[in-house]
């Protein structure tokens, strides 16, 4: 089966059916027929892992043209119950601080005749690092070292390998506005004010943040301006004092931030 998108300019040329011909015969046929054109060109399916009809090429009306006439392909084998097509959740991040924990999920599940199944059955997990990091027969992904770990998914009739990378000690840590998402190098407040600041911490590994769970970040206050929650969260009152500066650290390095006083305009 062929399907010839006609002039679209900027997408397809078309073709001679003359042209098309000479094909048919490089691939043995004997006898072919040359269906309607135009809107009515369409072809679709439903594709492994989906149970959605989908329309793949690109129809010249700009959608499917009403029609009496279809060839219709079924497919008459039966459920065989085992795994032929996954949809994880994917990320486009796989690199974690230790101490996080990752989830593989699978959205959907189909077997090798493209039924959707209830569920991912008959697989194991196994990581080739475990000292970066191990996996549960659940799929849940702990990372406790640094290294790459390659964590596979296998079956009688299924297998896939996510790469994942694991870090004990960042490069860099940044503070973050939670709010923005903006990097923060000071606290500014009025003087004789008080002031509140909902903060994060992000590790960075070749200028990649690596997924973490914020109670892996330790925070300290120097001073006697500021307090700071587990969270992040900084309350800062000028009392008068110098000096003054919020610190968070993870894996053997740190990152502070002075707090600074700036006087309230009087105009």
């Amino acid at each position: 089966f062929y399907t010839i998108d006609g002039r679209q300019a900027g997408y397809s040329t078309g073709i001679k059916i003359s042209t098309l011909a000479e094909r048919m015969r490089e691939l043995g046929c004997i006898d072919a027929i040359n269906l309607d054109g135009g809107g009515s060109t369409v072809i679709g399916g439903i594709f492994p892992g989906s149970d959605i009809f989908t329309i793949t090429n690109r129809p010249s009306d700009g959608r499917e043209r009403k029609c009496a006439n279809y060839l219709f392909l079924q497919d008459l084998r039966k459920p065989t119950g085992k795994v032929g097509y996954v949809n994880w959740r994917e990320s486009d991040n796989y690199n974690f601080l230790a101490g996080t924990g990752y989830q593989l999920e699978a959205l959907s599940v189909y077997d090798t005749s493209n039924y959707k199944m209830d569920s991912l059955t008959g697989i194991s997990y196994a990581s080739d690092n475990e000292s970066a990091a191990a996996v549960s027969d659940t799929g849940y992904i702990s990372f406790r070292g640094t290294g790459t770990a390659n964590i596979s998914v296998m079956g009688e009739t299924y297998d896939k390998t996510f790469t994942m990378e694991s870090y004990e000690t960042p490069e860099e840590i940044r503070i973050l506005d939670e709010s923005t998402g903006k990097e923060v190098t000071e606290l500014k407040v009025e003087e004789g004010t008080m002031r509140n600041f909902s903060l994060e911490a992000a590790a960075y590994v070749n200028g990649i943040r690596l997924i973490a769970y914020p109670s892996l970040f330790k925070w300290e206050a120097t001073g006697t301006m500021a307090r700071v929650d587990e969270d992040g969260t900084v309350s800062v009152k000028d009392d008068g004092s110098s000096t003054a500066s919020i610190t968070v650290s993870v894996g053997g390095i740190k990152k502070e931030i002075p707090i600074v006083t700036y006087k309230k305009s009087t105009f």
